[in-house]
């Protein structure tokens, strides 16, 4: 082309040639360019599986300590529970006195 431009003659072959080349130049480029992207896209991949494993790990720690909490909850319930029947049964029994205390009452007025 360079000849060309200067006014000489060019084989057909080599003016082929020179584009071939140019062709070739510009593909490699082009895959320079991809494995640039593709880099660039592992990278981020990369990025990415590490963001998730944080991620996860928070996971399973908020997990671990809601279970702890409903543990938590549950043995209070549990316990609530527990104090709640001594206390009936406490209600039970001072009402038990109660009437027993009335009983002596009303035979002690008479």
């Amino acid at each position: 082309r360079v000849q060309q431009l200067e006014g000489q003659k060019v084989d057909p072959r080599q003016d082929l040639g020179v584009q071939v080349l140019a062709d070739l130049q510009e593909a490699c480029e082009g895959v320079v360019l991809l494995q640039d992207k593709l880099r660039k896209l592992e990278q981020e991949h990369e990025e990415l599986i590490g963001r998730q494993q944080e991620q996860t790990e928070h996971l399973v720690l908020m997990r671990s300590k809601l279970d702890g909490e409903r543990r938590q909850v549950s043995e209070a319930h549990s316990s609530t529970q527990a104090t709640q029947a001594s206390l009936d049964q406490y209600r039970v029994r001072a009402a038990e006195l109660q009437a027993q205390l009335q009983t002596e009452e009303a035979r002690v007025a008479h």
